[in-house]
């Protein structure tokens, strides 16, 4: 195979100092023009690492990003001269080819790792955020600080991979992927916390809707397990007593949303193993629960015209079976609520700092943290206005468990070495990783219902035309 040279003019630009020729080899995705894997290239000493990599990438047609050049076992730096670099006349240099998109994920990966470490070491300065567990009970099971940032990794990595499911990106091979590292990450933290929340549940059920929508098929043990797994999980979640009759009708809208995939991932797991009678029934099943769930457009339209949000207007007609004053009424509780448990909150944490720094009482009092200026902070810390993290600031949790609002810092607990400036690449680290955490723990049954309808329409369609068929 012919080599193909290129002249590198910087000879003229660097005086007298020496040009060598440099053999490049690439591997058979590398290849140039005329499917060629071998090239030579002269250029000057003085060139630098990235000076050579764009004249490679011209050669084999790949962007310079993507290009690692790999000399005696060592990538170049691109940013130092070839002569610093041992790069010898007739030096032979590898071509790797880079994949941005597993590289960017990795990135993504190490970051939401990092930045879930940093936001619950921020603790006992800045009063982390603190993942209340409850169990069957309703009594708080205690987390240790390595068991919170495990959990809230496996949190940060599934609300990613769920980002990407979203009806506008619907990138299903990137949320499996980020699915199986939340899932992961899940397997790492301690099972007698996990065991409370339905966290694994939900996830189970996502990894197989992307299996479904993606058209893989996966091993009936595999299937199997996942669903076994998320059903077990949801059960022991909505078997705990709740705390209030508007709390009970609000667990019966996530239970109803929550095993209407179950039933539809059965249904079309029994129709892969043409087991028709079996699928039927969870289809119909199904079907029941997407007409108890189904919403009157007017209506949900004049309460998202009356002042509320769309999940709370899903919610309440949801909860209440459709009846319009009924729902307007139930969010107005529910928002009573949640300030109240905002402010009860708050409270209980300004009594732990006023008994803590009672020798500095006026200290303490003039330093103390209103409700509002809570919120203000925490709007600060995520980068939005006060009225846009209030809710964030009061509905952080984990998906299935009882989670404290995310509290404000107080000066009072604050060190000295935390009174310094932080690094700007941590601050901008928290903030990207509460970003991605949801606003509001029912996020994920936030939902329309139009594509489990399609799903459910498609796969009873083709039951139908077989058992026409025979």
């Amino acid at each position: 195979m012919t080599d193909r040279t290129m002249e590198v003019n910087e000879g003229s630009a660097c005086g007298s100092s020496k040009s060598v020729t440099i053999f490049i080899n690439s591997p058979n995705e590398c290849q140039g023009a005329g499917n060629k894997t071998k090239h030579t290239v002269q250029i000057n000493l003085t060139a630098t690492g990235k000076d050579l990599r764009a004249r490679v990438s011209d050669l084999v047609k790949i962007e310079q990003e993507c290009i690692e050049l790999i000399y005696c076992g060592r990538n170049l730096d691109m940013e130092k001269p070839l002569s610093e670099q041992k790069i010898v006349d007739k030096a032979r240099v590898r071509v790797k080819k880079i994949d941005m998109k597993a590289r960017e994920e990795e990135r993504c990966l190490s970051r939401i790792k990092k930045g879930a470490d940093l936001l619950v070491q921020r603790g006992e300065n800045f009063e982390k955020t603190y993942l209340k567990i409850t169990n069957e009970k309703l009594e708080v099971v205690e987390v240790p600080e390595k068991e919170r940032v495990a959990i809230l990794t496996a949190l940060v990595l599934h609300e990613t991979a769920r980002d990407y499911m979203k009806p506008e990106k619907q990138d299903w091979t990137r949320a499996l992927k980020f699915l199986k590292f939340a899932e992961e990450a899940f397997g790492e933290c301690n099972q007698d916390y996990i065991k409370y929340i339905d966290n694994n549940g939900v996830l189970n059920l996502d990894v197989l809707w992307c299996y479904m929508k993606l058209e893989k098929q996966p091993s009936l043990e595999e299937a199997n397990k996942r669903l076994e797994n998320a059903e077990m999980y949801l059960k022991n979640t909505f078997e705990k007593n709740t705390e209030s009759d508007q709390e009970h009708e609000e667990n019966s809208v996530r239970k109803k949303i929550l095993f209407l995939q179950v039933h539809i991932l059965w249904g079309v797991l029994f129709s892969y193993r043409s087991m028709k009678k079996e699928a039927l029934d969870n289809f119909h099943k199904a079907e029941k629960l997407c007409d108890e769930l189904r919403l009157d457009d007017c209506d949900f339209a004049q309460l998202r015209h009356g002042g509320l949000t769309r999940q709370e207007a899903r919610l309440g007609l949801r909860a209440c079976g459709g009846d319009l004053g009924k729902a307007r009424e139930f969010i107005q509780q529910r928002r009573q609520r949640i300030e109240q448990q905002r402010l009860d909150s708050y409270k209980g944490k300004r009594d732990r700092t006023e008994v803590m720094d009672v020798g500095d009482s006026e200290h303490t009092a003039s330093q103390t943290l209103q409700p509002n200026q809570a919120t203000q902070v925490c709007g600060q810390l995520n980068g939005t206005s006060s009225s846009q993290t209030t809710e964030a600031a009061d509905a952080l949790m984990l998906v299935g468990a009882r989670v404290q609002p995310v509290p404000a810092p107080n000066p009072t607990n604050v060190s000295e070495a935390d009174t310094q400036e932080r690094p700007e690449d941590e601050e901008a680290l928290i903030k990207e990783i509460l970003q991605r955490l949801p606003a509001n723990g029912d996020s994920y049954i936030d939902l329309s219902l139009e594509e489990e309808q399609a799903v459910l329409a498609q796969y009873m369609t083709k039951l139908i035309d077989s058992e026409t068929r025979q």
